[in-house]
């Protein structure tokens, strides 16, 4: 899938595969004698610094500064991420689907002002958005409008079909409507 062969291909071939798994090193720890306590993680900080001196450890205020600049930076990025509710506008997508989809059918860019204008009015001011729905206009509007019926209103598709279906079996049933197929 990448740029290379695969591992199994170099290795039939018998190429040097370079991103080849390196062996495993095991190491291993003895146990603490029985009459030894354990190392408080203070001694093993200190026995640390020693061994290492320019390896320092964070003080708590550090950490703290570290912490309030995460949740600050959160507090922003949250700030930044949600829109400004003064802009914001909405239309129910039960709306934009009457008429055959007329609103995702035809381009903004190609509307006259009065369109355009008639437009804004079907919009209102909202809170949130309970379904946001960005597109482009290189698609074909039909197939949109098509989509968006689909995942609307496939209930109501359904629900239809399923009493159609049921008003031909009883019109058969009760002989006003003829078979097409005669089954012998």
């Amino acid at each position: 899938m990448g740029a290379s062969q695969s591992l199994c291909r170099a290795k039939a071939t018998g190429c040097d595969w370079e991103g080849a798994p390196a062996p495993v090193e095991v190491i291993e720890a003895a146990a603490a004698p029985a009459g030894q306590d354990a190392v408080e993680p203070e001694e093993i900080i200190s026995r640390f610094q020693a061994a290492f001196p320019g390896a320092t450890s964070e003080s708590d205020n550090d950490i703290t500064a570290r912490q309030d600049s995460k949740s600050r930076r959160r507090v922003l990025l949250n700030r930044a991420l949600v829109p400004d509710v003064d802009i914001m506008r909405g239309i129910s997508l039960q709306s934009t689907l009457v008429w055959g989809g007329r609103l995702w059918r035809l381009a903004p860019a190609g509307l006259p002002e009065q369109e355009l204008a008639s437009r804004w009015r079907d919009s209102r001011r909202v809170e949130h958005f309970d379904v946001f729905l960005s597109h482009t206009w290189r698609t074909k509007g039909l197939s949109k409008f098509l989509s968006l019926s689909l995942q609307c209103g496939w209930l109501r598709i359904f629900l239809a079909w399923f009493l159609a279906i049921l008003l031909l079996e009883v019109l058969a049933f009760w002989d006003i409507l003829s078979p097409h197929i005669l089954v012998q």
